[in-house]
């Protein structure tokens, strides 16, 4: 997505939409690439296992480890709410929205499979800069504020058929959501805040 200003229009009548300040805060989770590089050296943490066996292929882009020279080192499990701020996690008894009853979910259930999603490594770059997210309201849109906008039309792939206690929550997702649009949409001097938050209603 370009840098530059835009007409906001709503989607029923394009009629234009005025512009507020939020209250919402925006957390920087860029320094978490420091660590993606150790992800292909965990590749048999459970979470990893775990995320690798319900979804199979990226949900971003639904290649496949076939497809990838039959090897799992160009894949990465991401966390959808980052285990780097599990204080927050905490806070928000997000924890307590895990339906997940499988072994080894770390501090907290931080380390849920309800809160990982399985992509390759371009698109686990891009999700943890924000550049693409999940608008769970539009049939789980994938929105992409990259600059090339190769994402654009996708739709987070997921097996329907897996039950829903394993299935990535919709309020992580939504929280995602939000904190990627604070950080393509902020104003010039918004600082980085102390807090994130789910989607509201949801917790």
């Amino acid at each position: 997505m370009p840098k530059g200003n835009f007409l906001v229009l709503r989607r029923s009548d394009l009629s234009p939409l005025m512009a507020a300040q939020t209250t919402h805060q925006y957390f920087d989770r860029s320094g978490i690439l420091r660590t993606l590089g150790a992800m292909s050296a965990e590749l048999d943490t459970n979470f990893a296992r775990r995320v690798r066996q319900r979804d199979t292929a990226c949900c971003i882009t639904g290649r496949t480890k076939a497809a990838c020279g039959d090897d799992w080192m160009t894949f990465a499990a991401v966390h959808i709410f980052p285990p780097e701020y599990i204080a927050m996690w905490k806070a928000e008894g997000a924890g307590d929205l895990v339906e997940d009853d499988g072994p080894g979910q770390g501090e907290a259930r931080i380390d849920s499979v309800q809160n990982g999603l399985l992509m390759q490594w371009t698109e686990a770059v891009h999700w943890e800069l924000h550049n693409i997210t999940v608008d769970v309201d539009d049939d789980y849109a994938i929105i992409d504020f990259t600059q090339s906008g190769e994402y654009a039309g996708r739709r987070l792939i997921m097996d329907r058929s897996v039950e829903g206690k394993l299935q990535p929550l919709d309020a992580l997702l939504q929280g995602h959501y939000l904190q990627s649009i604070l950080a393509n949409l902020r104003g010039p001097g918004k600082g980085v805040p102390a807090s994130m938050t789910l989607a509201e209603g949801q917790h």
